[in-house]
């Protein structure tokens, strides 16, 4: 059975470090972030605003586009995260009601 994925990115600022995620629930994951219990570089350094994000139709997509954009230049990411998302918003409050119930109902 293949599952919806999605590769994302979290930063706290544009000249910080990035850190690129997979997951099969958007919100719930972004909201570990926020609450700082994802650990590693994203804890270290405080990562939890969501500035990309892209769905996978599985899983294993996901992880297959994660690696591709792991292996990018610094310079190639920040494109990326620009062209959707030129000012750096938290994307996290965009999400759709959907997906942010979720949040609600795991807290």
């Amino acid at each position: 059975m293949n599952q919806q994925g999605y590769v994302y990115i979290v930063a706290n600022q544009s000249i910080g470090p990035l850190y690129i995620g997979v997951t099969r629930s958007l919100a719930k994951k972004i909201a570990q972030h926020k609450a700082h219990k994802v650990l590693g570089l994203s804890k270290k350094y405080q990562l939890s605003r969501l500035v990309f994000f892209e769905h996978c139709d599985s899983i294993h997509r996901a992880v297959w586009r994660a690696r591709q954009i792991s292996y990018w230049k610094r310079d190639r990411k920040l494109i990326l995260i620009k062209k959707t998302n030129p000012y750096w918003q938290d994307l996290y409050y965009q999400l759709s009601d959907n997906e942010a119930e979720l949040v609600e109902g795991s807290t």
